[in-house]
């Protein structure tokens, strides 16, 4: 399958730096994330299914005009219950 990502969605991905874009891509299962690592305010979601693509954007409210993050990590993996049972266990989930 192949799939035409939007205009509109191409210039979020390309952001406002002055510098060549450098598209990163993570997937799993039907869904495939795009982020500009130069320019990370918004992530670019491709949702796969019935054949056909589903488009949509998120902006990354962590980075802001005050405060850029000089590197972002952007990773997938399937959470459940009992993994969320234990980052509340031990102090360490912080949902943004």
């Amino acid at each position: 399958m192949i799939g035409d990502m939007p205009e509109m969605m191409v210039e979020k991905l390309k952001g406002e730096s002055y510098y060549e874009p450098s598209i990163s891509m993570s997937c799993m299962g039907g869904l495939v994330c795009f982020h500009n690592a130069s320019y990370p305010r918004e992530l670019i979601l491709c949702e796969v299914e019935k054949g056909g693509c589903r488009w949509s954007s998120v902006r990354n409210d962590v980075v802001n005009d005050g405060t850029r993050l000089q590197r972002m990590v952007v990773t997938w993996a399937d959470v459940g219950l009992p993994e969320l049972q234990k980052a509340v266990q031990v102090g360490a989930l912080k949902i943004v």
